[in-house]
């Protein structure tokens, strides 16, 4: 059984494993967001499936597997633009990493860091207890 999502991706049933073909070689295979959708779908249709057993991702060509996201392919926008802002936000996680605006995984490791010098400190305290 084979089945064609798309001319950028391709798929396949054989013998109870899926095949999934990031067919843009051309480009380095690289996943605009609407093949990033496609594969989500296919995904979860698979999840769905009671005959495939296995899901294989390849791509095609020679060169690569997957060079990343295409962000040359524009996503749909979703809301508008707020008057004055830029086309184009650029750059806004490398600078909220540098401006001291925490993003919560950061606090999450930074909570981690912390509970872990509170747990070696309990454990020499526990261990200065004992020796005396």
């Amino acid at each position: 059984m084979s089945q064609e999502v798309g001319d950028e991706l391709l798929s396949r049933v054989e013998n109870g494993v899926l095949w999934l073909t990031i067919n843009r070689a051309d480009k380095g295979n690289a996943i605009p967001w609407y093949v990033r959708d496609a594969l989500i779908a296919a995904f979860r249709e698979a999840h769905q499936r009671l005959d495939v057993r296995a899901v294989v991702l390849t791509g095609a060509g020679d060169r690569h597997f997957c060079t990343g996201a295409d962000l040359t392919v524009p996503q749909p926008v979703k809301y508008e633009k707020p008057e004055g802002a830029p086309e184009r936000a650029v750059g806004t996680a490398i600078n909220m990493m540098r401006g001291g605006s925490p993003h919560l995984s950061q606090q999450l490791m930074r909570l981690r860091v912390l509970l872990q010098f509170i747990a070696i400190v309990v454990i020499m305290f526990t261990v200065w207890l004992m020796a005396k």
